[in-house]
């Protein structure tokens, strides 16, 4: 519990309602940190992800966390609420090459 008022008390002071309420949700739900790059990645927020983020997920597919990841992915697929989420879905998968 103390960890979801640490959270709450960070996020209050920066008015960011949106991220609060989706790192509570990471806490209750006890996402793995693979998951929780996925759900931060496939925000409903209107930019894009970042590129070192969406490289970790695309590492993280030829790992254990397959199965995690591509469980999360699907949800976000599947969700008809947000027109974002499927179309951040897409290039996830997909391996980035360094640069």
């Amino acid at each position: 519990m103390d960890n979801l008022r640490r959270v709450y008390q960070q996020n209050k002071a920066n008015a960011d309602v949106k991220r609060t309420i989706r790192e509570l949700k990471n806490k209750v739900y006890n996402y793995s940190e693979m998951e929780q790059m996925v759900r931060e990645a496939t925000c409903n927020d209107v930019s894009e992800p970042q590129l070192g983020l969406m490289r970790e997920i695309a590492k993280g597919t030829f790992t254990v966390e397959f199965s995690s990841i591509m469980a999360v992915i699907w949800k976000r697929i599947k969700d008809t609420k947000s027109e974002r989420h499927p179309y951040k879905c897409v290039p996830l998968p997909v391996g980035f090459k360094d640069e």
